[in-house]
């Protein structure tokens, strides 16, 4: 059962890839495909999760998941490929992209109930107090400045919003 939803799991991300990109551009590797200073850096900040997948993907990912691009630090040449390591738990799921130097570029958390900050709280309870959290919400952190953004689904009614937060609760995108 675990190895089927592995396999849909790593089925529904390279899709998501897949939607932006031609298919060429997005590969499943092996770990030992990986750049060695890539898994160093993964073994070093994971050091007790193993990647589930591992893929290469094209230096700009323009996927949904990955809103942030209005975070001006992902000047990349075109030509340079990045890696991306995928891992689950028991309540969350990771995806970790690098540059080949092993830096970390992105990285999204996805967890049911996650401890979003009291100041997004205040704002969530201020802004949109008819308003109910629905699905997962996602810490996403920029990798050069280690930003840090919280997106929030919300509904009333029928009608639904996506609000991506920063860590004083200031709102900068809200999508419908």
């Amino acid at each position: 059962m675990k190895v089927k939803f592995f396999t849909f799991a790593a089925f529904l991300l390279i899709a998501n890839f897949a939607s932006a990109q031609t298919k060429e551009e997005v590969a499943i590797i092996k770990k030992t495909e990986v750049p060695e200073l890539v898994v160093n850096t993964f073994e070093e900040v994971f050091p007790k999760e193993d990647a589930v997948v591992w893929y290469s993907v094209p230096s700009i990912i323009e996927e949904p998941a990955w809103e942030i691009d209005l975070v001006e630090d992902d000047f990349v040449p075109a030509t340079s490929r990045r890696y991306s390591a995928m891992i689950t738990g028991k309540d969350y799921k990771k995806y970790v992209v690098y540059d080949a130097e092993g830096n970390i570029v992105r990285m999204k958390e996805t967890k049911q109930n996650i401890e979003l900050p009291a100041e997004v709280k205040a704002k969530l309870a201020k802004n949109y107090k008819d308003w109910k959290i629905v699905g997962d919400e996602e810490r996403i952190i920029i990798g050069r400045t280690n930003a840090m953004y919280f997106k929030v689904k919300l509904q009333k009614g029928n009608e639904k919003q996506i609000v991506y937060f920063d860590l004083v609760g200031n709102t900068f995108l809200v999508r419908k």
